[in-house]
This record gives structure tokens, C-alpha cells and sequence, in this order.
């Protein structure tokens, strides 16, 4: 099989200037010289006002020389650069498809496997398996691109190692084209979203936020939603498009898991992005490092600055602690927590235990707290020596 290329080809299409279809196929041929594909770039109306330019531009070179059985060549980079006048993003469809036009028994299409990645070294699952085996085969994803970006897929292709060099000999010459094209039509949405907060004060372990439009039914997704991201300890956040006025926060478990009621998104210009767990307010300080309190009966349940505890690390024990408050005067039968400014409030076992800490007598004592836990034990309180 010595001499065999495979080669990346301009399509037909790019090539008469009609940018709306296959920008380029992939082909089993030989004897072609390797060349680069510029598209030039398109500008689609998609109502409103609003248009998409999509530029897939020059990708380099691609030259796949002598292609051995069992070998994989790769990566073959292509990117998306996509402006919208609006600077909002959007969502397409990239779809593949191998196609042999070869229907004997012995088809070079069996034994070629393609994979595209959303990074170079394939790190996690591929966005999108072409199989080998048929002689017409599509596979699709949806790829969000935002304006301004670029968005990249990688391309791997491998001839199988079982394939037997007598039946290749055979195959040799059958034609196998993959085509990769953008789909600029209905696909495209037009996304404007806006970031919404959520305060996990109940330590939910996960959190999800299912938002859809009371109008026409249409959601994210389908329940529990879309999982939202951990900015900074209770705080959470996700952006959700403005097509959708209406949320619930949830926990992901369904049946008996934990959520809010139906809430209506507040309008951006409210500016009360964040669901404190009580109302809509203003966007959390997430850059801010978090404080704790010591807050009880004793200091009618108020943060100050005297009872603020000192970043430090301490080891009571085999417990290791990471805050400390020393010499707090308690009276007797008192109760208390700690609370962070994020508002998350822990007892003795961590923000999950309702149960106030309780000092029966009264004397200065010193607290040492990890907001993490240390063997499930938050708070752990001596008397001053």
C-alpha cells in the first residue's frame, strides 16, 4: 500500500464561490497534491436584524502521506470564526458524512474510522463518531460559538489494522469522501443570554437551573435543566437565554430531591440577577474572599467585627481548623453558629446540621472552624486555659 495519500479537497462549492453548503471533503485518492481550503467568507440574514458572518478561513496545509493500516493521522485543525452584528452568540450544527461510492463486497469504507475532537491531544469523548461500514453515513453535533471567537475541531483518521493487505490492494482505489459542512440554516439560533446567581446555602451537592418561556413551553433543556457552575462557595451561577422568563433551581435528584418554586426572571435592567433564597437581589460579590462570624444568642444572632474569626490555621487534636476565634465570653445555655458572608450558616457537623451549637455553662471559650469539616467536625469549641 505504499504510495497511498489521503488528501483534503476543496468542494465544488467553495470553489464557484457558494459558500452555504460543503466547504471541504476529505478523499481516498492518489496521486493529488496537498493544498489548503479558503472559503470566502458569508454573511447570513437570520431576521431581526440581526446576521452572522461565518469564516471558516485557510487551515494549512494537510498532506497525509503513505498512510499505513493501523496508523492514525491527525490532528487536522479547522476553526469557525463567527461575528454577529448583534455581538450575540449563536448555535449551528456541524455535520460529517463518509460516503463511498464503491458497492462491492470488499469497501475501503469498512475500515476507516474518523473522530473530531473539541481539542488536539483527545482529551475526553469525541464530539462526534463517524463509524465505518456504511456507504452513507451523517453524524451532527451542536456547537455554540460565541461572537468574536474562534471555535475549533480536530479530525483524526485511522485505516484499521485488521483490514488484510491482499483485500486493500482490491480497495485501494475505491473513493471514500467525508464532507464536513456548517449548517447556516434553521440550525442557527440566535443566543442573547443573561448570568443569573444562585445561593446554595442548603449545600445542595449539585445545582441546576430549569428555565423555559411561559409563552410557548420552549426550555434549556429538558429537566433538571442545565447544571450550574461553582463561582465561589455557596454562590453559583448560570446564563440563561432571554428567550426564557421563567426558572426553577433545583438540585438534579428529581422524586425527592429539593427545589425552589416556579420564580420569573428578572429583567436584566432590574439588575437583581441573584435568588438569595428568599429574593431577587443584587449580583453577589463573588471576587471577595469569604468572612466568618461567630453569631448566637449571646450577640442576639448579629455579625461584627467582634466576632469576626482570624484566618488561621490551627490543630485541635487530629482535626485540623482553619479559622479561630479565642476568648469569646458566653453566658450560660447559650446557642450558636457560624456564618459566612456568603450567608451559609453551619452547626457543630457542617451547613447540613439545623442544630444550633449549644454551651451550657458559661465561661471564655475559644472556637476553631473549618468551613470544609474536619472528620465531619465543624466547629469545635475549648475553654480558655
Amino acid at each position: 500500500m505504499k504510495g497511498k495519500k489521503v488528501f483534503l479537497i476543496s468542494s465544488l462549492l467553495a470553489a464557484l464561490g457558494l459558500v452555504g453548503g460543503t466547504f471541504a471533503a476529505w478523499a481516498v485518492t492518489d496521486n493529488a497534491d496537498p493544498f489548503s481550503v479558503k472559503i470566502t467568507p458569508g454573511t447570513l440574514d437570520i431576521g431581526g436584524d440581526k446576521s452572522v458572518t461565518l469564516d471558516w478561513g485557510t487551515k494549512g496545509l494537510v498532506d497525509i502521506e503513505q498512510i499505513t493500516i493501523g496508523e492514525e493521522k491527525g490532528p487536522y485543525e479547522v476553526g469557525l470564526i463567527a461575528t454577529t452584528s448583534d455581538a450575540s452568540g449563536f448555535t449551528g450544527s456541524l455535520t460529517v458524512s463518509m460516503v463511498s461510492q464503491e458497492n462491492t463486497a470488499k469497501k475501503l469504507i469498512d475500515y476507516l474510522h474518523v473522530n473530531v475532537y473539541a481539542n488536539s491531544t483527545k482529551t475526553g469523548d469525541p464530539l462526534l463518531t463517524v463509524p465505518d461500514g456504511e456507504l452513507n453515513y451523517t453524524a451532527s453535533v451542536d456547537i455554540a460559538v460565541t461572537s468574536g471567537t474562534e471555535k475549533k475541531v480536530y479530525f483524526f483518521i485511522q485505516l484499521e489494522s485488521g483490514i488484510n493487505p491482499t483485500d486493500y490492494e482490491i480497495m485501494k482505489n475505491n473513493v471514500v469522501t467525508l464532507n464536513v459542512d456548517w449548517n447556516k440554516g434553521s440550525a442557527i439560533d440566535v443566543v442573547t443570554s443573561s448570568t443569573y446567581y444562585f445561593n446554595n446555602s442548603s449545600s445542595w451537592a449539585n445545582v441546576y437551573a430549569y428555565a423555559w418561556s411561559s409563552a410557548d413551553g420552549s426550555m434549556n433543556a429538558a429537566w433538571p435543566g442545565v447544571k450550574m457552575t461553582q463561582e465561589k462557595g455557596a454562590i453559583y451561577s448560570v446564563a440563561i437565554p432571554t428567550a426564557y422568563d421563567k426558572v426553577i433551581f433545583n438540585d438534579g435528584v428529581g422524586g425527592e430531591g429539593k427545589q425552589t418554586v416556579d420564580l420569573t426572571l428578572p429583567a436584566v435592567s432590574a439588575q437583581t440577577p441573584y435568588w438569595n433564597g428568599t429574593a431577587w437581589a443584587a449580583k453577589p460579590d463573588i471576587s471577595a474572599e469569604t468572612v466568618y462570624y461567630l453569631v448566637g444568642t449571646f450577640n442576639s444572632w448579629t455579625t461584627g467585627s467582634a466576632y469576626q474569626l482570624t484566618a488561621e490555621s490551627s490543630t485541635k487534636g487530629t482535626f485540623a481548623y482553619t479559622h479561630k476565634i479565642l476568648n469569646v465570653d458566653v453566658p450560660a445555655d447559650s446557642y450558636l453558629k457560624i456564618v459566612g458572608s456568603d450567608n451559609i450558616w453551619y452547626g457543630q457537623y457542617g451547613a447540613t446540621d439545623p442544630d444550633n451549637f449549644h454551651i451550657g455553662d458559661a465561661n471564655h471559650y475559644n472556637f476553631y472552624f473549618n468551613f470544609e469539616g474536619s472528620n465531619n467536625i465543624y466547629i469545635y469549641c475549648e475553654v480558655v486555659a
